[in-house]
């Protein structure tokens, strides 16, 4: 389970049920966007170790933002803990398929240039439109073949 440190306190102030219903069955919790001193890894560690005291806690800081080759080393670690953990727990196939997140690493890396894409109104609806309509057509087809 990731969680958004940044935005942890108002996580927990407007959606606590849902937040500590996901935290008392998860394995792990990744804290992202730590940042240095503004972190209180005791109060938080207790706070979440009493919806489950079998949790592992990871926090993650801003420290490889500059350095690419250091960042990408630190996001596979910390992958591959989250798909090894999973293993244990879902069948084993399910952990592999987590594996192809990896594949993440050189498309961003190599094919994004870090520039907001086309403003166009076109490109906007379109993939408004697409995204549900593809996921009908795939529904529909697997209806068809396996019903």
């Amino acid at each position: 389970m990731f969680v958004d440190h940044s935005k942890y306190q108002v996580y927990m102030n407007n959606m606590r049920q849902l937040l500590s219903d996901n935290f008392s069955i998860a394995d792990i919790v990744v804290f992202n966007r730590c940042e240095k001193n503004k972190v209180d890894k005791k109060t938080l560690r207790r706070s979440i170790k009493a919806l489950n005291p079998k949790i592992d806690m990871m926090f993650e800081f801003f420290r490889y933002r500059e350095n690419s080759k250091e960042k990408w080393l630190t996001f596979s670690g910390i992958t591959l803990v989250c798909c090894v953990s999973m293993l244990g727990n879902e069948p084993i196939w399910s952990g592999l398929f987590q594996l192809g997140i990896f594949l993440v690493i050189p498309l961003i890396q190599y094919c994004y240039n870090g520039e907001s894409g086309s403003k166009k109104l076109f490109h906007k609806w379109f993939f408004y439109v697409f995204y549900p309509l593809h996921l009908l057509v795939l529904g529909i087809l697997r209806w068809v073949v396996f019903a």
